[in-house]
């Protein structure tokens, strides 16, 4: 079985170097790692999504349909592709363009074989194990996005500075832009809180999800 997307190689670039640092510890490029990559539905749109359990990211892709392209297809959460961050840092160094990418992923024996080709000929492949389970981002994203359309304020809750040093890192706008921020209800850790930014000139549609704690003397 073969499935093929296209996206902006310069985009997907930024969106795997930026899911790295939501999968790897202190910000490396650690071998048990992993980034997913699907397609969200009723979405013609790509989501590279990294996570490691504290901070959440995710970023969409606006998928590209060049005429008489195939129609994009992608393996669903059921038999995900999840790329190693290491793999995925390959894919960093090769799309440094804003040429058109077009991503392959062809079944076989282990898992997959996820391909990357540019216009101009060149191209780049990796490997996707397929014995590696989908971490539930579900219900996170389901209570973040929550957050949109309530009156929660983050008054008095803590921030994991940790967590704005790397919001900083992904979002591409100049010094002195705001960010919208939602906060919505979390179990009893706190808020989660959501930073969203959608541009279409920059093809960014990205979401920062982290938790907002209590200060000790309410939690106790």
């Amino acid at each position: 079985m073969s499935y093929q997307v296209r996206v902006n190689a310069l985009s997907l670039g930024h969106a795997l170097r930026d899911a790295a640092l939501y999968v790897g510890k202190n910000e490396a490029w650690e071998a048990t790692a992993h980034i997913l990559l699907i397609l969200p539905p009723k979405q013609r749109k790509l989501a590279v999504i990294g996570c490691d359990g504290n901070g959440y990211y995710e970023r969409r892709l606006a998928l590209v349909q060049e005429k008489g392209a195939p129609k994009p297809s992608f393996p669903g959460k059921d038999k995900a592709v999840l790329l190693g961050a290491q793999e995925a840092a390959l894919l960093v160094k090769f799309c440094k363009t804003k040429s058109v990418a077009t991503l392959t992923v062809n079944e076989d024996g282990q898992g997959y074989r996820l391909s990357v080709a540019l216009p101009d000929g060149s191209s780049t492949s990796v490997g996707c194990p397929a014995n590696l389970e989908v971490p539930a981002y579900d219900q996170i994203t389901t209570n973040a996005a929550k957050g949109e359309k309530q009156g929660v304020t983050p008054a008095n809750m803590c921030i994991p500075v940790r967590e704005l040093g790397r919001a900083s890192k992904v979002f591409p706008v100049p010094v002195g832009q705001t960010i919208p921020m939602s906060v919505a209800k979390w179990k009893d850790a706190g808020c989660l809180a959501q930073l969203k930014y959608l541009s279409d000139a920059d093809d960014a549609d990205i979401r920062v999800i982290f938790v907002l704690s209590l200060p000790e003397a309410k939690a106790a």
